[in-house]
Formats: structure tokens, C-alpha cells, sequence
């Protein structure tokens, strides 16, 4: 599984989507975007409404903002 952090500094929504990542032992590459804004190198194909941070890309799927449902579910993280 590949999964790309895309974050910003002192972002509370970045911190906390590394934080689950980290819990459930998913390794990731990070990316720090300064500015709060993607530089579209890495995104070509990618289909997101908003180029912002935080945004995590796992197996080439896109989630946008702090969605932790949407990142659990797709490293295949199931808890009750």
C-alpha cells in the first residue's frame, strides 16, 4: 500500500490524520506544503475539487481534508 501525506505545519487536521496512520502501523510518505497549497507535481490524475492541505493519497485515491472514516476504510482498518 502506498499512502502520500500531503500536510501543512501546525495543522491539527494534518497532525491528527499522521496520528491515525501511525496508530494503526500504516507507513507514509509525508509532503510539507508551507503555503497550505499542492503544487501539482505529484497530483496529475488525481481528481480533487480543492488543490489544499491536508489531503491523503492511498493506492492513488485521493481523500481530501481530515475524513477518518475514508482513510480507516480504505487501509482497510475495521473497529467497533
Amino acid at each position: 500500500m502506498e499512502v502520500i501525506v500531503y500536510t501543512r505545519p501546525d495543522c491539527d487536521k494534518s497532525r491528527l490524520i499522521k496520528e491515525i496512520l501511525a496508530d494503526h502501523g500504516v507507513e507514509f510518505q509525508e509532503h510539507v506544503c508551507a503555503d497550505g497549497k499542492l503544487d501539482g507535481r505529484d497530483l496529475r490524475g488525481l481528481e480533487i475539487t480543492e488543490p489544499q492541505v491536508p489531503l491523503t493519497v492511498i493506492d492513488g485515491v485521493p481523500i481530501e481534508g481530515m475524513n477518518r472514516a475514508r482513510i480507516e476504510q480504505a487501509i482497510g482498518w475495521v473497529g467497533f
